[in-house]
């Protein structure tokens, strides 16, 4: 069983700064989460108050880390299933010294040389952030014990955009960030596409949605996308500078 207690952070790598990895490998234990076996009553309890504020919310299961550590070029990490309850009261802790949250996105970047981003919509947990389509990994990524990030990555673009990696003519570098108790798994995915043409495609799969997860799409380039950093997250800003520096 996971010390529900390990060392916090074994990263020789500062936070806030993209690092390049080979790989990274989520052994996924059985048993609850170490966050829900302390914290149930107050999850639950900020759950009630989360719903009634939102009711699209879904309490669905998902991966959190138990433990992760980067050993050279890889990034090595225990998780657990839990609910995404655990997720929403963690996130409003103070204390955050622990990589919880670990989560993969793959950046669509167009043949005008833009990085696509997306606007979460209203109804969901991060509405009006912009950032890349992503997610918390889930059951669907478990495969003989190991979650696939890479899939996960995958996964969530389609979902969220319509856009697919398997259309691809190249991948950038496998890197990876952290801060504040998340990290991000991240890569460029260099699609056949013009900015217009990734527009059109993503506004479609957005517009047939029922419940769309995403209300607008952006394509930015080196000198343009900040004027929507306020807008977005730390990690976010990290992926769309190493993007934009090639690495």
């Amino acid at each position: 069983m996971t010390d529900s207690n390990p060392s916090s952070i074994d990263f020789p790598s500062p936070p806030l700064q993209a690092f390049p990895i080979s790989a990274v490998d989520v052994i996924v234990e059985e048993g609850p989460h170490s966050l829900w076996e302390a914290h149930r009553a107050d999850i639950e309890a900020q759950w009630a108050l989360e719903k009634q504020a939102n009711h699209h919310l879904f309490d669905g299961p998902i991966l959190l880390q138990e433990t992760i550590t980067q050993r050279d070029d890889r990034l090595l990490t225990t998780a657990r299933m839990t609910r995404f309850s655990t997720l929403l009261w963690w996130r409003r802790q103070q204390d955050r010294a622990k990589i919880r949250l670990l989560f993969g996105a793959a950046i669509p970047v167009s043949t005008d040389g833009s990085a696509i981003l997306i606007r979460m919509a209203a109804h969901t947990a991060n509405a009006g952030r912009i950032c890349f389509a992503a997610g918390s990994l889930d059951p669907s990524d478990v495969v003989d014990g190991y979650c696939d990030v890479m899939g996960s990555m995958n996964r969530e673009l389609r979902e969220e955009t319509g856009l697919d990696v398997s259309k691809a003519r190249g991948l950038g570098q496998l890197s990876a960030a952290y801060s504040n108790g998340r990290c991000i798994v991240f890569r460029a995915v260099y699609l056949p596409w013009s900015d217009a043409e990734i527009l059109d495609r993503v506004t479609v799969h957005m517009n047939n949605e029922t419940l769309s997860e995403i209300d607008a799409v952006y394509a930015v380039k080196s000198d343009s996308w900040s004027s929507l950093a306020n807008s977005m997250d730390d990690l976010t800003r990290v992926a769309v500078q190493s993007v934009f520096s090639g690495r």
